[in-house]
């Protein structure tokens, strides 16, 4: 299995890159994740700021369990989707979610690619039924880690 440190080690991620509404045009977006593990549970606490007229803002909390295998499970609170429930896979050099709200009412898919050690591309969409909500492509940048990489 592939060596990734997003996720698997501690530390800080600047996200950078372009978030896709429905019926407008592109805009940017900017962010940050901070990765902390716990005995229990990997967190994920992530924000997405956009640079749409209504200077929306998106936070997104994690619950991940550490992965066993190629694959885990986790439980989010998402600021416009509210509770969410997904995987996570390692396929080679990328990491797939897939999720969908509690009550069934959204579900999508996202993936983080590994370029290095330090950097990500992270594609993905969100769906209600048959309504495309949104879509976003963006690079993960590690700009503080708690511990080294054991090997690239």
């Amino acid at each position: 299995m592939e060596k990734h440190t997003f996720l698997f080690l501690e530390g800080i991620w600047q996200a950078t890159g372009v978030f896709y509404h429905p019926d407008t045009e592109p805009v940017g977006a900017v962010g940050e994740i901070k990765v902390i593990h716990t005995k229990d549970f990997w967190i994920n606490e992530s924000s997405l700021s956009l640079s749409d007229p209504n200077k929306s803002r998106f936070t997104h909390n994690y619950q991940i369990h550490p992965f066993r295998k190629d694959y885990t499970f986790w439980k989010s609170y998402n600021s416009a989707l509210g509770n969410l429930r997904g995987k996570f896979v390692i396929v080679g050099d990328t990491m797939i979610a897939t999720y969908k709200g509690e009550e069934g009412n959204f579900n999508g898919v996202e993936y983080m690619q590994k370029i290095d050690n330090a950097t990500y591309l992270h594609r993905g969409f969100a769906f209600k039924g048959e309504e495309k909500l949104s879509a976003w492509a963006l690079e993960l940048k590690m700009i503080i880690l708690k511990e080294k990489p054991k090997n690239d």
